[in-house]
């Protein structure tokens, strides 16, 4: 099982840093206008790993965290977009969102052709008569206990995030 605990790279970004990434951003975009319908805004990932080359930072991290980082940070610091934002690092601090690491599910629906062996056991007097014995017994083959299956062929019909499988596990 592959564990995604991945980070944005905002984390280790100092204030002043973070102050310079929001005005340069701010000088393209409308802060208010940055939320959670940006994560798959090519523009802005773009634009985003331009601002941190220009401020020496690594972009060696996964683009969709760092806007999650900036919509967890307008969103603890509502501020931010209310008024045009200043020239200068004025020395404030802001208050940084911390990670949390969800588990969830995907839900794929499938057509399968699959063979599957119930194993099951009767009594009989005669082996020459087993097989009709067992073809005349009113036998539920789901009772006995499944020792194969072979799937020979299948197609995906649907995958699906399961909502409601989406649970913090590690903070």
């Amino acid at each position: 099982m592959k564990r995604d605990y991945s980070k944005s790279s905002f984390e280790e970004a100092s204030d002043v840093q973070i102050f310079f990434i929001l005005k340069l951003l701010s000088e393209k975009y409308n802060l208010n206008d940055i939320d959670s319908s940006s994560l798959d805004d090519g523009k802005l990932m773009s634009d985003i790993r331009q601002i941190k080359n220009k401020i020496g930072m690594s972009n060696n991290f996964e683009d969709v965290l760092d806007i999650n980082y900036l919509i967890s940070l307008f969103k603890l610091n509502p501020n931010l977009a209310d008024s045009e934002f200043p020239k200068k690092y004025d020395g404030r601090n802001f208050i940084r969102p911390t990670p949390t690491v969800y588990s969830y599910d995907y839900d794929e629906f499938r057509v399968e052709y699959v063979r599957r062996t119930y194993k099951h056991y009767i009594t009989s007097y005669n082996n020459d008569i087993v097989y009709e014995t067992i073809n005349n017994s009113e036998v539920d083959i789901y009772n006995g206990d499944e020792v194969d299956a072979d799937y020979y062929d299948g197609e995906t019909t649907d995958i699906r995030i399961d909502k409601d499988s989406i649970r913090p596990i590690k903070k």
